[in-house]
C-alpha cells in the first residue's frame, strides 16, 4: 500500500510539474497565417505593441476595452512586433482560438501544433506537422471529423485543397513561394475532380 502510495505522489507531483511548464500567451499574441506562405511554411507569431495607433486613448483603462482595442488591432501589422518564443511547451488563447505548440532551442516550431478555432459556432481543428521549422503539411477537420481544408509544403510552393461537405475535392490553391496567399493560382474541379477552370491572380 505504501509503494502504491508512493507512486501516486510521484504522478502528481510529475504532473504537476509538466502543467507547470507550460507558457501561457493571452489574446495579445496573434498568429499572421497568410505569412506562411510568404516565410516558406514558418509560422510568426506577432505581439500586439501599439494599443493607440486608431484610437484617442493609447491605453486601454480596463480588461473589457482591451479586449475590444485587440480584437480591432489583429489587422493591423504595424501595430504588432514579432514574438521570438524560447524553448519550451505554449497555449496560445484567444475569443474561440486556442493553439499549442513547441518550440525548439532555436525557437523553431517542432512536431505537431494544434489549433482548435470555432466557425460559424462549430468547433473546429487545425494541425500542422513541422520539420525543422516548417511545416509540412496541415488539415483542418470540423466538430464531426470531416477534413475540408488540407495545407501541403512542395518545394516551392504551398498548396491548398478544399473540400465539400461530400469529401470532395473542389478549389486547389498553389502558392508560390514568397507570395501572398491572394496572389496564388486557383484550380476549380468538378464533382468527379476533373478540372473545371483555374485562374492566375498574378496576371
Amino acid at each position: 500500500m505504501r509503494k502504491i502510495f508512493l507512486f501516486i505522489s510521484i504522478l502528481l507531483f510529475s504532473n504537476s510539474n509538466f502543467a507547470q511548464e507550460i507558457i501561457k500567451l493571452d489574446e495579445k499574441y496573434f498568429i499572421d497565417f497568410n505569412e506562411i506562405f510568404r516565410k516558406n511554411g514558418i509560422i510568426e507569431i506577432r505581439e500586439l505593441v501599439n494599443y493607440g495607433i486608431e484610437f484617442e486613448y493609447p491605453e486601454p483603462h480596463n480588461e473589457e476595452e482591451r479586449s475590444e482595442l485587440i480584437e480591432k488591432e489583429r489587422n493591423h501589422r504595424e501595430a504588432f512586433k514579432i514574438f521570438k518564443p524560447k524553448k519550451g511547451s505554449y497555449l496560445l488563447e484567444g475569443k474561440g482560438f486556442t493553439m499549442r505548440f513547441e518550440v525548439n532551442e532555436k525557437g523553431e516550431f517542432i512536431g505537431i501544433t494544434t489549433i482548435k478555432i470555432i466557425i460559424d459556432s462549430e468547433n473546429c481543428e487545425m494541425k500542422f506537422s513541422f520539420k525543422n521549422g516548417r511545416f509540412t503539411t496541415a488539415n483542418f477537420k470540423d466538430s464531426k471529423g470531416n477534413t475540408f481544408i488540407t495545407y501541403e509544403d512542395i518545394g516551392t510552393y504551398t498548396k491548398l485543397n478544399q473540400f465539400n461537405r461530400d469529401g470532395k475535392i473542389n478549389l486547389s490553391i498553389i502558392v508560390q513561394k514568397g507570395d501572398e496567399y491572394d496572389k496564388g493560382i486557383e484550380i476549380y474541379y468538378y464533382p468527379n475532380g476533373q478540372i473545371k477552370s483555374e485562374r492566375d491572380n498574378k496576371k
